[in-house]
C-alpha cells in the first residue's frame, strides 16, 4: 500500500464516514425540507450509513466488512440519485397540485 497506508487507520476511516454523513445531511435534508418533502432519499441514506457504521464493528478485512461497506456506499449513492430525481420533478412541474401528485407517485 505504500504511502497510502495511513488510510487504513480506523480513526481515519471513522473520520471519513462522519464527514460523509455530515455532507449527506447538508445535501439531503434541505432538499427534503424545502423542496420535495419525500423521506425516501433520507431513509435510504440512513440504511446505507447504518451499514457503514455496522461495518466498523466487525474485524478489519473480514468479508462481511467488505460487503457492508460496498452495499452501504451504494445505498448512499442511490439516495443521492433519488434526491436528484425528486428535485428534478419538483422543478420541472409547473402547478403545485401537479408537483404533489407526481411526488406521491414517486413514493
Amino acid at each position: 500500500m505504500g504511502g497510502l497506508s495511513w488510510l487504513a487507520n480506523p480513526l481515519i476511516e471513522n473520520g471519513f464516514i462522519i464527514m460523509s454523513l455530515g455532507l449527506a445531511v447538508t445535501s439531503l435534508y434541505p432538499s427534503f425540507k424545502n423542496k420535495h418533502q419525500n423521506l425516501k432519499a433520507l431513509k435510504i441514506a440512513a440504511i446505507g450509513f447504518g451499514l457503514l457504521f455496522l461495518s466498523r464493528l466487525v474485524a478489519h478485512g473480514a468479508a462481511i466488512e467488505v460487503i457492508t461497506v460496498v452495499i452501504g456506499g451504494l445505498l448512499i449513492a442511490y439516495a443521492h440519485y433519488i434526491n436528484w430525481k425528486l428535485l428534478k420533478m419538483t422543478t420541472s412541474c409547473c402547478s403545485p397540485s401537479i408537483k404533489r401528485s407526481a411526488l406521491k407517485k414517486a413514493s
